[in-house]
């Protein structure tokens, strides 16, 4: 248990069952080991610093283990250690054995210490640069286990986990798996540096009231030790809950992989070629292949987009802004906050320290591609599709969703909070699209989003009343599912609710310029999207496959012309019909004095619907006719 990267990792559950183990001097063999006494065995050790593997307790180990000198010329295999590491070997090196242990087929390959000891097939050793493990270092081949984790650094060359990806195995990089310790010193630091600014601004003491100052502050450091450590540990689950979200999310293939990876080459100072990343011709090959980006590619592209989105934010105009203030406190343990709160808002880093909490905060939530996605899209600066995003979140209360999805880590199968994280993520993208499109920026950030808050708390409150049958079935059939999959009956309700909530600042916005309620331009909305089944054409659009970053925009862009158009045609209902009393009657005199034009539009969407393999030119010319009728 030497080392405490390697022996902390294997203290994080009782149930570990913790085969085998090498460092510089032994070799620890368990082949079937007892989880309970084993575990109670590694926390004694791990609490006596300076012990080794030869101070295990031998009749703890499993029959046909051992401990084994690194120094030995050779070790004869039991026949439990030869199932263990699944070899028939009857005697191995030292060396020998290691290379076994690497290739056994577990769960987990974990790595606590130093060297490099698996890598690419396509690499040589010397390549690698660790002649001292030269001997006992596999490839990406052998490796049978289902997962790595790296608390230590360089134990597996990015090459490796790209090709161990690939194969189906599950690992991201040594930088994302090890990052809470510079994480911790970054927050050690910029807490030290808010602490000598509150020192250097106090009115000068004698000697010894300044040495009780200094040792108060080392008592209060001490103190926020817990609260750090949760902060840090808040931002790394994010960070990799962003990149499994990348990796799950069915939208994000090699095209749109290497659409981003182009974009960090232009902007980022990113090269694919330091980075081990493919060519564009080799991400179209995978994606002909129907294969994504592996995790550590993912983790490559998020690191630089959000270095990149630190650079440019550091002068964006609305850094001081009172909406975004709690993303600088949560830089800050909650009791620092308390005590220093207007020091804090003085902070000598202040701007880099909000920039890069907005940079994580945003990425960590959304992913990389969405920020891409949003400035590709349209002719925004990055600061105003982040200020934009920032708004859409605090509009819709999604941090809220998220995080009671979260809490249900362990209890419900993670597709379904996967599914269900990467629903919120769309409907933010398309509301943060509309703000880009529809609301120029403005000085003041929460008088600009106070209508849309009220009005999404009035919708949610609202549905499923307003919606046409078929949609409320729909709804309904959402919010069962849910609470079979292990929701708790109100967060599965919400999270229902959510998904019907994409036109909710167009209607908004809508409802205010035709003086009619909120719930009246929601009915009349689905009402004429329910006659005219733009429904089904919406998720016609949302299946079309682009085949280049052009079709992409082009699918986006039809996805905000349906909505628009769908917007439009209520509007023209509501104020072609202020004669008529009850919502359904000046539906249907609508309908019926726009027959004609109403057939007609129909006739396309069936000529549509008929097509085996319809395309994104097809439906250009379906909106069009939507928009004759509009």
């Amino acid at each position: 248990m030497s080392g405490d990267v390697f022996g902390n990792g294997m203290l994080l559950s009782a149930k570990t069952l913790l085969k085998g183990v090498f460092n510089h001097l032994h070799i620890f063999v368990d082949p079937t080991p007892d989880a309970a006494a084993s575990f109670r065995e590694r926390r004694r050790l791990f609490k006596h610093p300076g012990s080794s593997w030869t101070d295990y307790k031998s009749d703890l180990i499993s029959r046909g283990g051992g401990v084994f000198e690194r120094s030995s010329k050779s070790i004869v295999l039991t026949d439990e250690m030869r199932t263990a590491f699944a070899t028939e070997a009857k005697s191995l090196t030292p060396d020998q054995l290691i290379s076994a242990m690497l290739k056994a087929p577990v769960d987990l390959l974990w790595n606590g210490g130093i060297g490099t000891y698996v890598k690419s097939v396509t690499e040589s050793d010397a390549a690698v640069g660790d002649k001292a493990n030269d001997s006992l270092r596999v490839d990406a081949r052998d490796l049978r286990c289902k997962t790595i984790g790296e608390g230590g650094n360089l134990g597996m060359t990015q090459l490796l986990r790209i090709e161990f990806g690939l194969k189906g195995g599950a690992s991201f990089t040594d930088f994302i798996d090890n990052s809470a310790g510079v994480d911790c010193s970054d927050h050690e630091v910029n807490i030290k540096i808010l602490l000598n600014e509150v020192a250097n601004k106090a009115p000068t003491r004698p000697a010894k009231a300044q040495a009780d100052a200094e040792a108060q502050r080392s008592v209060l450091l001490e103190s926020m030790t817990e609260e750090v450590a949760a902060l840090v540990l808040e931002n790394n689950y994010r960070q990799v809950q962003t990149l499994a979200l990348s990796f799950s999310d069915p939208e994000l293939g090699c095209k749109e992989f290497n659409d981003l990876v182009g974009f960090l080459e232009s902007n980022a100072g990113l090269d694919r070629e330091i980075e081990f990343l493919p060519s564009a011709e080799q991400l179209e090959q995978r994606a002909n292949a129907r294969l994504k980006p592996s995790r550590p590619e993912l983790a490559v592209a998020t690191s630089y987009m959000k270095m990149y989105l630190k650079a440019e934010l550091v002068t964006a105009s609305y850094l001081k802004d009172p909406l975004l203030q709690k993303h600088l406190f949560k830089a800050f343990p909650e009791s620092l906050v308390a005590r220093y709160a207007d020091a804090i808002d003085q902070h000598p880093l202040r701007n880099e320290l909000m920039a890069t909490q907005l940079a994580n905060y945003l990425v960590n939530r959304v992913g990389a591609y969405f920020v891409f996605e949003l400035m590709a899209g349209s002719s925004a600066s990055l600061a105003d599709v982040v200020r934009a995003s920032i708004l859409a979140i605090e509009a819709l209360d999604a941090e809220s969703q998220w995080q009671s999805i979260e809490s249900l880590d362990y209890s419900v199968a993670s597709s379904y909070q996967d599914e269900t994280m990467l629903a919120l993520i769309k409907l933010v993208r398309d509301a943060t699209r509309w703000l880009l499109r529809n609301r120029p920026a403005t000085e003041d950030l929460v008088v600009e989003i106070k209508p849309f808050a009220i009005g999404v708390k009035a919708m949610v409150a609202m549905l499923p009343a307003g919606l046409p049958k078929n949609l409320e079935k729909k709804f309904t059939a959402k919010k069962d599912a849910l609470v079979k999959a292990g929701l708790p009956k109100e967060l599965a309700d919400s999270v229902a609710k959510y998904l019907f909530l994409a036109p909710v600042f167009s209607l908004i916005d809508v409802s205010q310029s035709v003086s009619e309620s909120l719930e009246t331009m929601i009915s009349t909305y689905y009402l004429i999207g329910d006659a005219l089944r733009l429904d089904w054409l919406g998720e016609l659009i949302s299946g079309v496959a682009p085949t280049n970053s052009w079709e992409s925009r082009l699918r986006a862009s039809a996805i905000d012309d349906l909505a628009w158009r769908q917007r439009v045609l209520a509007k023209k209902l509501l104020e072609e019909t202020r004669s008529q009393k009850g919502l359904s009657k000046r539906v249907d005199a609508w309908f019926q004095s726009n027959a004609f034009a109403i057939s007609r539009t129909k006739s396309v969407f069936a000529r549509l619907r008929a097509e085996k393999t319809p395309d994104l030119a097809m439906i250009t010319v379906a909106l069009r006719e939507l928009k004759r009728l509009a």
